[in-house]
């Protein structure tokens, strides 16, 4: 078992605030400075939530499992390569949570009509985008889904039509009353129509505040056919530590273990 004890990172964008653009416009145009001034407003604030929460997830101790973490040269780079993209995909979330507050998109969403929730959720909904089901290791924003899942109570639907491999997700929670049963994430991805990999994943809270996760994928073209299992049980501790097991059932099976904790 590897035991890992550790600050963990927050706050990584404290400094990236409190940025203020000021002008006088010409009073016709007043409305619409007004307008601009409020999505900045929004941006500033996703940018700078997104960007604490993204940091925490990509360099919690957790997520080094099964890392090179011996050669200096390499660490360094994949600490440069991993804050630069953090950063960019901070910004892209920004811009998508600011644009899913605009009054046309959240008046959709009002309506609860099937194409206003899909919009809404393709716009915004980042949190799904770091669904890992198959990554062994510990992904806070994939529990801040989760979490999000099992206090919406909602089905949410949508398509990630922008990245280099698109899919279409669906997310939901199984309840009995008020007792969660399970919450459950399946994705689609298509590729020249040729390609097609479905990915499920589901969380099902147990005793004594643990939650075991279930990962599995099934992929078939025209070449291949290919089928993964992953299997992760996760505890938070009072102190805001975690306990985290991952296993992959594999012709060479992989199993991950760890505790993270702050000093």
């Amino acid at each position: 078992m590897w035991v890992y004890c550790t600050v963990a990172v927050t706050g990584a964008f404290a400094g990236v605030q409190n940025l203020q653009i000021e002008s006088t416009p010409p009073d016709s145009q007043f409305e619409f400075q007004d307008k601009s001034s409020l999505f900045w407003e929004r941006f500033e604030l996703a940018f700078t939530q997104n960007g604490d929460k993204l940091f925490a997830d990509r360099f919690h101790p957790l997520s080094f499992f099964g890392k090179n973490l011996h050669d200096p040269d390499h660490f360094r780079g994949r600490v440069n390569s991993t804050a630069q993209g953090t950063i960019s995909k901070s910004f892209v979330k920004g811009i998508r949570e600011a644009t899913a507050d605009l009054p046309i998109l959240l008046e959709w969403k009002e309506h609860e009509s099937f194409l206003g929730e899909f919009i809404w959720n393709s716009v915004n909904s980042v949190d799904e985008e770091e669904v890992a089901s198959l990554d062994l290791t510990y992904r806070p924003v994939e529990r801040s889904w989760w979490n999000e899942l099992k206090h919406t109570k909602k089905i949410r639907y949508g398509i990630r039509p922008f990245r280099p491999d698109p899919y279409a997700f669906v997310g939901t929670s199984i309840m009995d009353g008020s007792d969660l049963i399970m919450l459950g994430n399946v994705r689609y991805y298509y590729k020249d129509f040729s390609n097609h990999r479905f990915e499920l994943a589901v969380s099902v809270p147990l005793l004594h505040g643990f939650a075991i996760d279930i990962g599995t994928s099934y992929e078939f073209g025209r070449h291949h056919e290919e089928k993964r299992l992953a299997v992760k049980l996760f505890k938070g501790l009072k102190n805001g530590g975690v306990i985290h097991l991952g296993f992959e059932a594999q012709k060479d099976p992989v199993l991950l273990a760890g505790v993270s904790t702050p000093w």
